[in-house]
């Protein structure tokens, strides 16, 4: 699958290689049976790769991935704030695309539901900037840990706290 995207032999075989080598193609068709457009696909498909080189850097193997480790990746990548997202997006389509697999365990049950001001944030998203569930579903894990940074408290929200929380 990745052929279509890629090029380049080096490409294909740095995008094969690592912990999430054995699995780039099957990810790769999963995001274009999902509407995905071959240039997004090419992206998060490069972001998945950053973050199993950053993976295999420290040691860690592919049992060891889960929601925590990714954040850790993406709040400690070096990088441009627009391509952080992108590895952000990246690292929680690849959870969800091993879940789904089940390549790693399904993400624990959060027993407590969301607050307020996330299921607010969730709807506002699908209506005012018309982005779907699934979207909606990657923000949610962002939008938890900013208010676990506030503890809870939104009016503690300001522009400096945000742009701390995401660089």
């Amino acid at each position: 699958m990745i052929e279509t995207l890629f090029e380049a032999p080096y490409c294909l075989r740095r995008h094969r290689e690592g912990l999430f080598g054995p699995h780039v193609d099957a990810l790769a068709a999963w995001l274009a049976a999902r509407g995905y457009t071959a240039h997004t696909i090419r992206a998060l498909v490069c972001g998945a790769r950053t973050f199993s080189e950053w993976l295999v850097d420290r040691s860690h193997e592919l049992e060891d991935v889960d929601d925590r480790l990714a954040a850790h990746f993406v709040k400690k990548a070096a990088c441009a704030e627009s391509h952080r997202k992108t590895l952000r997006q990246s690292a929680q389509h690849v959870l969800t695309f091993l879940r789904v697999e089940g390549v790693i365990p399904p993400a624990p049950e959060v027993a407590v539901p969301d607050p307020e001001v996330v299921d607010q944030f969730a709807k506002w998203m699908q209506e005012h900037r018309g982005v779907q569930r699934s979207t909606v579903d990657l923000y949610r894990p962002i939008v938890r840990e900013l208010l676990h940074d506030v503890q809870g408290d939104v009016e503690r929200l300001t522009a400096r706290r945000l742009r701390a929380f995401i660089l």
